[in-house]
């Protein structure tokens, strides 16, 4: 009978990482999704990408939520909970009862007493400020700590870390190690942990990465040089080094997503904004020859390019505008006064539409509702200068 050769514990370890490495690209892990009650509702806002509200299936997917009303862009990532288990053996999450778990093709997971296996993830909403340029900063920023050719970022670092363990494992297993071996691997696991920025993390697996590489390179637990301890030590370390690397992987793969959202976004909705604008244009040497024309011209203007912008800061200055060309629906009042304002929309249900005006021969006022609509886009598209697309340009990156 042959016997296969017994695997080294380095070997093993690779089989692990490569295993975990494949469960977490693939969406395999074992996860509990959960939100706050106070953001449950961001549940039910759609997706920039498709329009839907439903959930991604994997939480590294793209996922960037807009309001309909307001035009607010709401970014998310994912956060693992923290756990507790009690004298009665009940695993729960930290303030249970602040949360609702996320419904999905599992069954219903309370949070005051989950599975005795498997991760608890929070879902964090993000409320982007200021709108579309600014949720393109966010991506970049984000995607710039995982810039893979920084070689003080954190890809590398943790690359480095991976090397480290691979050679130190190889010096623990071919022997013989002394004291001043373990001292001296010692120095090199403190300045890689300070150079990936470990020693103080908040990030459980960061920290894990950290304390395993200090334990690898102290005595055993009867105050002597045991390889076998501190090459078990040194694999625990790698798969946690394997995780964040994975982690980072994915966020990059998620961000990149969402980025490429946020840009497609903005192209379309200016462009649309600027062809209203050189659309525009050609309807005032109309309203005296033509008034039919340049009423179809004004119509097309408002429903073909000014009913798509939806998120801010182009969705209140597009709404203004079809309203001054076509008019406000009686129906749609309420609604329109919540995106523009009681103010604004005061202001203008009162006054007479481009339409209107053309329809009543009054081409003076029809052409200083032209000139008000063309400002109105004009500012919209001056004042939000298009940030650098490079995501690892470090000046077309800004802290959001």
């Amino acid at each position: 009978m042959v016997t296969a050769e017994r695997k080294t514990i380095e070997e093993r370890g690779q089989e692990m990482a490569a295993v975990k490495r494949a469960r977490m690209q693939t969406g395999g892990e074992r996860v509990y999704p959960f939100v706050r009650l106070k953001h449950k509702d961001i549940l039910h806002l759609p997706r920039l990408a498709t329009g839907e509200s439903g959930f991604p299936r994997n939480r590294f997917e793209e996922d960037l939520r807009f309001h309909p009303t307001n035009g607010e862009i709401y970014s998310t990532r994912w956060a693992h909970l923290h756990t507790d288990v009690d004298e009665y053996g009940v695993r729960s999450i930290d303030d249970p009862y602040d949360y609702t778990y996320i419904n999905g093709p599992s069954p219903y997971y309370a949070p005051e007493d989950l599975p005795k296996s498997g991760d608890p993830i929070g879902l964090v909403v993000n409320q982007v400020w200021d709108g579309l340029e600014t949720a393109i900063r966010q991506q970049q920023h984000i995607l710039g700590r995982y810039n893979p050719a920084d070689l003080n970022g954190e890809p590398q670092s943790l690359r480095r870390i991976a090397h480290w363990v691979d050679e130190s494992a190889v010096r623990l297993r071919e022997g013989p190690v002394s004291e001043k071996d373990l001292e001296s691997m010692s120095y090199q696991a403190a300045s890689l942990i300070e150079e990936a920025g470990l020693g103080s993390s908040l990030d459980q697996t960061r920290f894990k990465i950290a304390t395993m590489l200090r334990n690898a390179c102290r005595k055993d637990s009867l105050s002597r040089v045991n390889p076998l301890v501190s090459r078990t030590r040194l694999r625990s370390g790698l798969l946690a080094a394997t995780q964040r690397i994975v982690v980072g992987e994915l966020v990059t793969r998620k961000f990149s997503a969402n980025l490429g959202v946020l840009v497609a976004e903005r192209e379309f909705t200016r462009d649309d904004l600027e062809q209203a604008r050189d659309k525009l244009s050609q309807l005032s040497d109309e309203l005296s020859t033509d008034p039919s024309f340049a009423i179809g011209q004004a119509r097309q203007i408002a429903y073909d390019h000014l009913s798509f912008p939806r998120v801010a800061p182009y969705l209140i200055p597009a709404r203004l505008s079809g309203i001054l060309l076509v008019g406000c629906k009686e129906e749609k009042k309420d609604l329109n006064r919540q995106v523009l304002g009681d103010g604004v929309a005061n202001d203008i249900y009162g006054l007479p539409s481009l339409v209107q005006s053309i329809g009543e021969g009054e081409v003076a006022e029809a052409k200083r509702t032209i000139e008000w609509v063309d400002d109105v886009l004009g500012e919209a598209l001056t004042s939000n200068p298009i940030v650098k697309e490079n995501i690892f340009d470090e000046s077309a990156i800004v802290a959001a």
